[in-house]
């Protein structure tokens, strides 16, 4: 199944109110566009410490570039990215590790 996406809020000089953070999908994955000034907000819900992998699309000497993985403390939050579009495309697909894991994407707007 394709990974679950996520709808990227945009954050301008009026500022943004914040957004309720979406399901992490654990066996499909999540997606969202990517602009490379978008970044990912997650919350561990859970009692330990969880990761957050980002697929890293394409080859090098033909062979598959392996996930960038995040720790999130039990409990915790994180913020990732930038994703430069070069690096890991104009979609990025992320998994965490466990549904307790929740997930919202911001991009900067003018």
């Amino acid at each position: 199944m394709p990974a679950t996406g996520i709808t990227v809020n945009t954050i301008t000089r009026a500022g943004a109110a914040p957004v309720a953070e979406a399901a992490g999908d654990n066996t499909n994955g999540n997606s969202f566009p990517n602009n490379g000034a978008t970044w990912i907000e997650v919350t561990n819900g859970g009692g330990g410490s969880g990761t957050v992998t980002v697929a890293i699309p394409g080859k090098v000497d033909g062979q598959t570039v392996p996930v960038k993985s995040y720790t999130v403390a039990a409990a915790g939050k994180a913020r990732i990215g930038p994703f430069p579009p070069a690096i890991y495309g104009n979609t990025v697909v992320i998994t965490p590790s466990a549904a307790t894991i929740t997930v919202a994407a911001y991009q900067l707007g003018s």
